[in-house]
């Protein structure tokens, strides 16, 4: 993961039927192997989402009301941060 590429890094779990599942879905993660069965992990410079029906959405933390979609883009170097 590079903080300063202009890429998100995405990382989806597909929600578990079983025991089983959740178990492949742990060990995915925890050994960055990403089994697209249970997990999808990308990179991209924007992202849209469409839900079925109204899903609460926040990028920052805050409350941010509920959407039937949602897109985010990282607009690489937008924003100069001096440390």
């Amino acid at each position: 993961v590079n903080l300063s590429d202009g890429y998100f890094e995405v990382l989806l779990i597909r929600s578990p039927q079983d025991a089983a599942d959740l178990n492949g879905i742990i060990t995915s993660v925890l050994n960055k192997t990403y089994d697209p069965a249970h997990v999808v992990f990308l990179h991209s410079k924007k992202i849209a989402f469409a839900f079925d029906r109204p899903v609460a959405w926040t990028r920052d933390g805050e409350a941010g009301g509920t959407y039937i979609t949602a897109e985010a883009e990282n607009i690489h170097r937008a924003v100069r941060i001096i440390y």
